[in-house]
């Protein structure tokens, strides 16, 4: 940062996507927590580590590792709906986002995603249509 070099985030603990999300998740890793909903949309890129300005960062990215992922539905499983904060922590700014209002919206996805086949994580915490 002192060089002025930009940065992308990617906190293992907020957005590795190949973190199980509890202990119940049967592929992932733990390595560095559980990645619940919640916490992959509750974060802020420019907070997470001390001495980051909005400025020093280009953006973010939720990696998968796929040591434990042995084909796509895990991956998709892996993905969503956590894939979705990640884009709106992306391109939302802090004050435009609500925890309570991105629930009602994902809530609102789950259907999509089940027409569209895709294998995601029922997280209790969202009130699936």
């Amino acid at each position: 940062l002192k060089h002025g070099i930009k940065t992308i985030m990617s906190p293992a603990h907020k957005i590795y996507v190949d973190m199980k999300y509890d202990e119940s998740t049967h592929v992932g890793q733990d390595w560095a927590g559980y990645v619940s909903v919640e916490t992959a949309y509750n974060w802020d890129p420019t907070s997470v580590y001390e001495g980051f300005n909005e400025e020093d960062i280009l953006g973010i990215e939720a990696p998968l590792w796929t040591e434990t992922i042995h084909n796509t539905v895990d991956a998709d499983y892996m993905y969503f709906p956590r894939i979705c904060g990640a884009a709106e922590i992306g391109w939302s700014p802090k004050d435009n986002r609500s925890w309570e209002e991105y629930c009602l919206r994902l809530a609102r996805l789950g259907k999509r995603l089940e027409q569209l086949g895709v294998n995601f994580h029922r997280s209790p915490l969202i009130p699936w249509k």
